[in-house]
Formats: C-alpha cells, structure tokens, sequence
C-alpha cells in the first residue's frame, strides 16, 4: 500500500510537470511614436502632410524562431479647435446672420494596408441675429481626446477587439527589415447659413501616439497553468501528510 501510495504521489507531480513543459509565456516587443500635426489655417478641407516613422518587422530569427502569434496597434489623439471667429457678411432682412459653424479633425495612421482613424467632432457653435457691427464673434476653444485599439491574430481567441486574419497578412510584418507608418490630420470647418450669409474660421490642431506590439509564444519561459498549480499543490500535501503519518 505504501509503495502504491507513493506512486500516487509521483503521479500527479509528473502531470504537474507535463503542465509546466506545455504552457507557453506569451512574450511583448513594442515600439511607439509620437507628433504633433499642426496647421493654423484650416478654413475649410485641408489635411496635413503626412509625418513617418519606421517600425522594425518582427524577426523569428532573433527570437529563437518563435513565429508570430498576434499584431497589436493602437492610435490615441488629442484634437484641438480655436479660438475663432465668424463675421456676418451680407445680413437678412432681419439686419443678422444665423447659424452655425461646425468642424472636425480626422487623425489617421496608415501601416502600410492597414488603416486606423480617429475621427473627433467638435462641439457645434451657434450665431443668433449677428450683425455685421458685431462682427467678428470669437469662437471659444474646443478639445477633445480619443483612442483605438486593433489587433489580428490567426486564432483572437482570448483577444480583444480582434481580427482574424490570415498568414499572408502578416507576411509584410515579418523580417528583419521595416515598416512604414504615416501619421496626418486631416480638418474640416463648415459654416452653416439658415438666414444671411456669414463666414466662419477656426484654427485646428491635432497630436497622435501610436504603437506597435507583436506577441509570440515562447516555450522557453513556461508558466504554470491554474490546473498545473493545484497538482503540485495537491502532491504536496499528500507529501506532507504521509511525512507526518511515518512520524
């Protein structure tokens, strides 16, 4: 009985370490960037040029010729309106302008195929009985931040906000070579008349950060599974127990 007890015992720390040799530590490389787009005369559509970075591709070779497990991006941007003005140019019948002005910022980050915008609305101003005398009304600032997060991945199970997507699709990430990424703004300001004929500027302004991260599973650092723990836990004190009992 001892003997089979003991056997037991080796029994379930075996299956503990089967768990630790088959869990494999899902590894991070990260790269991030930042600008500030800038351009002071957005009357109406205008976009910025485009600013690049450079990303490194994710190189099996240097990592123990582990493959890639999941590409993972994001953008985040702070987008800013103002001040500025609108003035009434040809009054109604009234003697006044009415109406608004409303405007927009678009930042976009191009990988390559792959695309990600943020697209930030500012809050609308509206002019009641403005009168070329009055002219012009200051446009108060405006501001606002946002974000996105993508990833692609084979299998997204256990994966947020993810795609599947194919082999061929992370073909351009995977090398030793780069990536090409370019960050723009693009601003819209549009006055809307409903009596009168008014118009309206406002200067917009637009920073992005993003980043990069590739995830591969390295079998080289296992970490143990829930199932895996309470083995060993269990063999443990069985351990335990039967040094006590001889006692």
């Amino acid at each position: 009985k001892m003997i089979r007890f003991k056997k037991a015992i080796i029994s379930i720390l075996l299956l503990g370490a089967v768990g630790l040799a088959h869990a494999d530590w899902i590894e991070t490389i990260s790269q991030t960037g930042s600008q500030v787009l800038t351009q002071t005369d957005w009357g109406g559509p205008s976009s910025t040029p485009a600013v690049t970075f450079t990303v490194n591709q994710y190189d099996p070779s240097a990592n123990g010729g582990i493959p890639l497990n999941s590409l993972h991006i994001s953008l985040d941007g702070t987008a800013v309106s103002g001040p500025g003005s609108v003035s009434c140019i040809v009054p109604d019948g009234n003697g006044g302008c009415n109406g608004s002005l409303s405007s927009t910022v678009t930042l976009l980050l191009s990988l390559g195929a792959t695309n990600l915008a943020i697209v930030h609305p500012f809050t609308q101003f509206n002019y009641s009985g403005l009168t070329p005398a009055a002219s012009p009304l200051t446009i108060p600032t405006d501001s606002g931040t946002d974000a996105i997060a993508l990833a692609y991945a084979i299998d997204c199970t256990g994966i947020s906000n993810c795609t599947v997507e194919s082999a061929a699709f992370f073909s351009p990430w995977i090398g030793n070579g780069t990536v090409t990424v370019n960050m723009s703004a693009d601003g819209t300001v549009t006055t809307n008349n409903t009596s009168g004929s008014a118009f309206g500027t406002t200067p917009l302004s637009a920073s992005g950060h993003y980043a990069v991260s590739y995830d591969y599973a390295d079998p080289n650092n296992p970490v143990p599974e829930p199932s895996t723990l309470s083995l060993l836990a269990l063999g443990l004190s069985v351990i335990a127990a039967s040094r006590r009992n001889v006692k």
